[in-house]
Parts: C-alpha cells; sequence; structure tokens
C-alpha cells in the first residue's frame, strides 16, 4: 500500500528538510552593553528556542573578548554557532542562511537595528522580527526593504510572535 499525500510529505520533511533557524544579534537584542547584563528574559528565551528545536545562530561584531563574555553569562552552550564579524554584510549572512529555497522560508532573523540585520534577513526572504528596545529604538525603516515582518518592544515577546 502507497503511503498518502500527507504522509509522504512528512517523510520528506523528515528527511530533507533542515530545522527551522534563528539568527539573533548580540548587542542590544540578547545583551544590554550600558548595564553589562543580558536583556530580561533572555536566557528564558534561549531556553524556549532550543526546546522548539531552533538551530540558534548568534552573530556579533566582533569586539575584544566577545566569546569569553558569552562563557561568562553561561549562554555560548544555547547556540549551535558563534559568529563574530567585523561588519554584518549580505555576504556574511549568505554563509550563515540555509542554501535552500524552503528552508529560508523557515528562517527568522531577530535585531535591534532595522538598517542592519533586519534589512539583511529582507534580502534573503527571512522572516524578521526587530525588537525595538535601547539606543536604535527611533531608528525607524527608511524604505520597504528596511521594514520587519514584526515589531516587538523588548526580546521577551519574540515567543509570543514565533511558529
Amino acid at each position: 500500500e502507497q503511503p498518502g499525500p500527507q504522509r509522504t510529505r512528512f517523510l520528506y520533511y523528515l528527511l530533507f528538510m533542515k530545522p527551522p533557524t534563528i539568527i539573533l544579534d548580540f548587542n542590544r537584542t540578547l545583551y544590554d552593553p550600558q548595564r553589562r547584563q543580558l536583556v530580561p528574559y533572555a536566557r528564558r528565551v534561549l531556553r524556549a528556542l532550543r526546546r522548539r528545536g531552533y538551530r540558534i545562530i548568534l552573530i556579533s561584531q566582533a569586539r575584544p573578548g566577545r566569546a569569553q563574555r558569552l562563557r561568562e553569562l553561561d549562554i555560548d552552550y544555547y547556540f549551535d554557532k558563534l559568529v563574530f564579524v567585523r561588519k554584518k554584510t549580505q555576504r556574511v549572512f549568505s554563509r550563515l542562511l540555509p542554501t535552500r529555497a524552503d528552508d529560508r522560508k523557515r528562517c527568522t532573523v531577530v535585531g535591534d537595528r532595522v538598517r542592519e540585520e533586519i534589512a539583511l534577513g529582507k534580502i534573503f526572504g527571512c522572516k524578521t522580527i526587530w525588537v525595538k528596545q535601547g539606543k536604535f529604538s527611533d531608528e525607524g525603516p527608511r524604505n520597504f526593504g528596511e521594514m520587519p515582518d514584526v515589531t516587538v518592544p523588548r526580546l521577551a515577546v519574540i515567543l509570543a510572535v514565533m511558529e
């Protein structure tokens, strides 16, 4: 007996689809550099994303001691990949994202800057969430390419808008 179409799609998903990916910015999204601590509920959000099966990637500007800071905060183990770059560019993002278009549609980019992380996520067709908090909360989108799919007032709210 042949499996039905729903079962076939499910088997295809298990064999070929990668888990959903979330790319998180570090400064002012997960970490408050002025207070030198995680933003409220950051650890809880990371734990929940891990439980939901997300592949979690951290992207951050390369600064001295940044990797050490993640270890001190005791959050480095939540991430499947830690990426430290001089500048967030299309080239950097293209290397982080899944190669298949279907998998990219299941990717979410979360950041505090519409002109950086959000704009880059939009270029690649990812879902984007702008965490409108901190230093860049007044830096609104200048064009459609910087318009986030979802805007949240703080990190803790992203769990409510994630699939």
